[in-house]
């Protein structure tokens, strides 16, 4: 069992003995919802079986119980960011966004909903590069850290560990089945930061825009790959039968923030983008109903990406990858004058 699923069933059944005056009492009586017998629902307690969904939605509506992580003082929404919103470092950010992600694990059957304007964070946590020079950006202006100001763009201002906590979260990022909302302007601000980078000398290494541009390049062929798989793999492994869905949709319609809905039968979450890249998450079931809504309306009216729309699909891209040739010729020029 997972380790994650493993350390959500035991609390719950913790949560859910309080109720009982014996463990004999509650075993009898669990039996009885989940119709099993004595020695199953020992297994369930012990570990040694998962519960299904379906056994877990019976429980949690016949007791009342949140499945969640538990806790009773949890607000409907939430800061992650604090007060100040901002992080004590750039480690402290990426260890609170793998909170989150452990977090959605744990909530069996659970897929995620992903809209964005933007290239979203998860495709550069491969990108080492990418990475680190956009958390020097969010460092200079979001989280306005003194150490990094007045200093150029270098990869040794980062802390290595990002990296570390980068590599985990993408994988388990990536275990979830999802449907993503794209635009073609998908890369524009990601452009734009390099180029506005090299014009004000914050980006004055020729090497680190090379190899930004070159990380860019794989993410829009792993993107690619992705799409006409229709299945979500790192970019280190190939695709199998096992491997999550993967769905795309292309809409040009409004969408101005990134929203990302976990959703299962058991509990929806919804983290949505505040002075990027902090972000809000919240329980509340309106909300959460809202953004489905919003979300599944967007993708009514949107053109999907895939292998059986292969002409779309490959004009798509090609666009993507005219929008990266003509900043690098922007930049180029800029570099001769």
């Amino acid at each position: 069992m997972d380790i994650s699923r493993e350390n959500f069933q035991a609390d719950f059944f913790l949560r859910l003995s309080r109720r009982f005056e014996s463990r004999t009492e509650m075993v009898s009586e669990i039996g009885e919802i989940l119709h099993v017998g004595r020695d199953a629902v020992y297994r369930r307690l012990r570990g040694d079986t998962a519960l299904s969904a379906q056994e877990l939605i019976n429980l949690s509506r016949h007791y009342r119980i949140r499945l969640d992580d538990g806790r009773t003082d949890r607000p409907q929404m939430y800061y992650p960011a604090g007060n100040e919103a901002k992080f004590p470092s750039e480690k402290d950010y990426f260890l609170s966004l793998e909170k989150q992600i452990v977090l959605a694990k744990t909530i069996p059957g659970a897929r995620v909903d992903y809209a964005t304007s933007e290239l979203p964070l998860f495709y550069e946590l491969y990108s080492p590069t990418l990475l680190a020079y956009k958390t020097y950006l969010f460092g200079l202006t979001t989280w306005n850290f003194e150490k990094w100001k007045g200093k150029s763009f270098s990869v040794d201002l980062i802390d290595p560990e990002i990296y570390e906590i980068a590599e985990r979260s993408l994988k388990a990022a990536y275990s979830f089945p999802s449907r993503e909302l794209w635009s073609i302007d998908i890369l524009d601000v990601t452009l734009r930061r390099i180029e506005h980078g090299v014009q004000t000398g914050y980006l004055s290494a020729p090497h680190l825009v090379e190899r930004m541009f070159s990380e860019i390049e794989v993410i829009i062929q792993h993107m690619e790959d992705m799409v006409r798989e229709g299945k979500r793999f790192v970019p280190s492994e190939k695709p199998t039968k096992e491997s999550p869905d993967f769905r795309v949709y292309h809409n040009e319609l409004s969408n101005t923030n990134s929203v990302v809905i976990v959703d299962s039968k058991l509990q929806s979450i919804v983290f949505s983008t505040l002075i990027t890249p902090n972000y809000l998450v919240t329980y509340d079931e309106r909300i959460v109903k809202q953004m489905k809504l919003w979300f599944n309306n967007l993708l009514d009216k949107a053109n999907v990406l895939s292998a059986d729309s292969a002409k779309y699909t490959t004009t798509y891209f090609h666009n993507l990858r005219r929008k990266v040739g003509n900043t690098k010729q922007r930049i180029e020029v800029m570099n001769v004058r």
